[in-house]
């Protein structure tokens, strides 16, 4: 043994440190206290919960992200420094108009929906938001509560006279309320 030789190192792994980096487009949404979600294949079944602990200063010219640190809890230490996990942040959930994926009709650069007020179509062109396996946002352009065809729209035209064929062809807009996203 020589001086300065290391003999062992002790980790204090009671509550893990985990960074990761977050594209810029959502650095408006980012906070200490943001409540992190991470799965590690080595447990498929288990979930760590944690909380954002700093938000990096800057933002990484190439890769136009900011670099995130979560505390995560690991009391019974099943989790090891160098460990890939995937992680999913969680904010409150805020009211979204959504309609279903079916319901979108995309035209020339510009997007439609198809409402039907009186029995008469009407096409409306939306601005969409966040999208989901299925389903989509609309942040302008209809209104909770009216009906939009979701199914048949390539046969649809605006003014033409409509009837409800059946559940699921013509629906509320995300039904009587907004929907809670998260």
């Amino acid at each position: 043994m020589s001086p300065g030789e290391v003999i062992t190192t002790l980790d204090d792994t009671s509550v893990m440190k985990l960074d990761f980096d977050v594209p810029e487009t959502f650095l408006a949404l980012l906070e200490p206290g943001l409540s992190v979600g991470a799965l590690s294949a080595a447990f498929p079944n288990r979930r760590f919960e944690g909380r954002v602990q700093t938000v990096d200063s800057r933002v990484d010219p190439v890769s136009r992200t900011v670099t995130v640190r979560a505390g995560l809890e690991n009391a019974d230490g099943l989790l090891k420094p160098g460990m890939f996990m995937t992680v999913r942040l969680k904010r409150e959930a805020a009211p979204a108009l959504v309609v279903p994926e079916s319901a979108i009709v995309p035209e020339r650069g510009k997007v439609f929906v198809f409402v039907v007020e009186d029995g008469v179509v009407e096409r409306r062109e939306v601005a969409t938001g966040r999208r989901e396996p299925g389903r989509v946002e609309l942040l302008a352009g209809a209104v909770a509560g009216e009906r939009v065809i979701v199914e048949g729209t390539q046969k649809v035209r605006e003014g033409s006279s409509v009837t409800e064929a059946g559940a699921g062809s013509v629906r509320p807009a995300a039904g009587a309320a907004p929907e809670k996203r998260s």
